[in-house]
């Protein structure tokens, strides 16, 4: 059953929609109000709508990433956002893959309008923080089969630090399972194994002409298996994401990962440590992967959070009262360099939010002052976020 979205709501989807499509802008969007305001339902009818464009100028489905920090409820989710298609319609919208990873060895959506997949980040990006890097049994089998595929001679001790601590008999039917799977071209084929090798080499930092099996063995060597399995689950999920080709990125509650807002330092890391470096540009390579480069042909992004919401900055230590404000106002302004991929225009509205300030501590609220620094704050938060 399709849900009629109110007036408020379609207010809100066609202030979404002109911001995501606009050519030469950063196509990013967020949309904030209280619990029970229809969020879901505004993401919905922006889907659509991008959707009834892209195949209108025949350019095929909409692929839309919708990223989550919880399977169980992304699932629950995706029904709602896909509510304006029939409901015989929707399963075949539907990736049935629950990590980008592993997207090569499933069946791709064949809805003829829109295809939807689920990302939740604390299972997608070896490299986050907190995260096992090992991932599942599946994953490393899957960058084992493929290894093997793209190097030109064997590697000892490669097999059995891809099992880790799983059961030769189960790693071993995963191993057998994709090597079949793989010479039937169903893992993308050699597209998708081209793409697997650049992402990986990209990774580990290997310069054109360098090859990949010395430094892998080194790495052996090092005992440095976790972030070798690490960067090969992170290279699986780069060319996944890339042959994915997300026209649309949708990140719900997004203040839960607001590190994904953040560009890993790459440039920041010592050339000694070799090791953080490979996960710097692991996080740097995915996040790029993720949500794209503004004023590029990447994805558009539509942000979704209820409101209010405990500041980024606060999440990271135990801060006073005065602190708190502050740290509120600094994520505040750091979400609008984001969304507007301008460092400059947050710094624009931080300096005329105090200006307005300063008219409503003098009590004069209809001031011709406070009404133009209004009007100037709307016309640079207006394209940027809306809350009906």
């Amino acid at each position: 059953m399709s849900i009629a979205a109110k007036p408020f709501q379609i207010a809100t989807i066609n202030a979404a929609y002109r911001t995501l499509t606009r050519t030469g802008g950063t196509r990013r969007f967020l949309v904030a109000d209280e619990v029970g305001l229809g969020k879901t339902i505004v993401a919905s009818g922006i889907i659509q709508k991008l959707s009834d464009k892209k195949v209108a100028a025949g350019g095929g489905p909409l692929s839309v990433l919708y990223v989550c920090s919880n399977l169980a409820i992304a699932k629950q989710n995706i029904v709602r956002l896909l509510s304006f298609l029939p409901e015989a319609e929707r399963k075949s919208a539907v990736a049935t893959v629950d990590r980008p990873s592993l997207l090569s060895t499933r069946p791709r959506p064949e809805h003829e309008r829109v295809h939807i997949y689920m990302l939740t980040p604390d299972t997608a990006i070896a490299t986050r923080k907190g995260q096992r890097r090992d991932g599942r049994l599946e994953e490393r089998a899957l960058a084992l089969v493929l290894l093997h595929r793209i190097l030109s001679l064997p590697i000892r001790r490669l097999y059995r630090s891809f099992q880790r601590q799983a059961g030769s008999v189960s790693f071993g039917e995963w191993v057998r399972f994709y090597r079949k799977q793989d010479g039937q071209g169903n893992l993308g084929g050699g597209n998708f194994r081209n793409e697997f090798r650049d992402a990986l080499r990209d990774v580990l930092g290997l310069a054109q002409g360098q090859h990949l099996p010395p430094l892998l063995n080194q790495m052996l060597g090092d005992r440095k298996d976790q972030d070798l399995v690490a960067a090969c689950r992170t290279a699986l999920t780069i060319a996944a994401l890339k042959s994915m080709g997300a026209g649309l990125v949708i990140f719900d509650e997004f203040q839960r990962f607001r590190d994904l807002m953040d560009d890993a330092d790459v440039d920041g890391v010592s050339d000694k440590d070799e090791i953080e470096a490979i996960r710097s540009r692991s996080s740097a390579r995915v996040l790029e992967s993720i949500r794209g480069c503004p004023n590029s042909d990447g994805p558009a992004l539509l942000l979704l959070s209820a409101t209010p919401y405990m500041p980024y900055r606060s999440r990271s230590k135990v801060i006073g009262q005065d602190d708190s404000v502050s740290a509120q106002s600094a994520d505040f302004f750091d979400l609008i360099s984001f969304l507007a991929a301008s460092d400059k225009k947050a710094k624009t509205a931080k300096a005329m939010f105090l200006e307005l300030s300063e008219e409503l501590r003098k009590g004069d609220f209809n001031s011709d002052r406070a009404q133009l620094i209004r009007t100037s704050l709307m016309g640079i938060l207006l394209p940027l976020m809306s809350r009906t």
